[in-house]
């Protein structure tokens, strides 16, 4: 359960619900399938994390065919869980894709979470959903706010760079990721004229071990840190 280990969950859930099928026998039944079911889910809480706001689900089935058509848009949602930190994080995510049963695939059209100045988008394929689910296809991240993610997440680096640096940040990459492993190839972080290019890729099973080839054009580092405090001598 993603908003805890013991199971206990809270919000609600409005359903609609429109099917037909026509079969000769029990066994057909699944496949004729066809309609269209469509959830609201609000206001999901426990006692460490709570998500404020709705997220509208849609599921179309076709008749005789092991696709199920899935859209889903939360829009305002107010998140609010440690790992974000003691500020809440105010995001709109939508989501478009197909799912196919039969092959336990769902492929993802497009994903996108935006909110706080940041927007993260992927789009590809997820494999295997039954028994060890995998994602192949290409993300991209960008930020016009991205001090405000690091004194969130990483106040340490934060606190070592200059004024408002950096002021945006943009991210692409082919991506392979799955429990054992990920990869980025095609990689290009661009940070306030700044360019990374190359590969990088992690082994998360058994020994890890992390594989890189990078690029840089340039960096102003005396731009981008803060002065040492001056040290003055009797």
């Amino acid at each position: 359960n993603a908003f805890g280990e013991d199971g206990r969950l809270a919000g609600t859930v409005d359903a609609t619900v429109q099917l037909s099928a026509r079969a000769d026998t029990w066994a057909g039944l699944e496949r004729a399938l066809e309609g269209r079911l469509a959830l609201t889910v609000a206001d999901l809480r426990n006692d460490q994390r709570s998500a404020d706001g709705g997220i509208q689900i849609e599921a179309v089935l076709a008749g005789g065919s092991d696709r199920i058509d899935l859209a889903a848009l939360g829009e305002g949602l107010v998140l609010r869980m440690e790992e974000l930190g003691d500020d809440p994080l105010t995001t709109t995510i939508r989501l478009a894709g197909q799912l196919d049963r039969e092959r336990e695939q769902l492929r993802l059209d497009r994903v996108s979470l935006a909110g706080d100045g940041l927007t993260i988008e992927a789009e590809g394929m997820l494999g295997s959903l039954g028994t060890a689910p995998g994602f192949v296809g290409s993300i991209s991240l960008s930020s016009d706010q991205p001090r405000s993610w690091l004194d969130r997440f990483a106040p340490d680096v934060s606190a070592a760079l200059a004024g408002d640096q950096p002021q945006s940040v943009t991210l692409s990459a082919e991506t392979e990721a799955s429990g054992e492993r990920v990869a980025l190839s095609t990689l290009r972080l661009q940070m306030d004229g700044a360019t990374l290019t190359g590969s990088v890729s992690a082994t998360l099973a058994g020994a890890n071990a992390l594989d890189f080839e990078l690029e840089l054009d340039r960096i102003d580092l005396d731009t981008l840190l803060a002065a040492a405090p001056r040290t003055v001598s009797a």
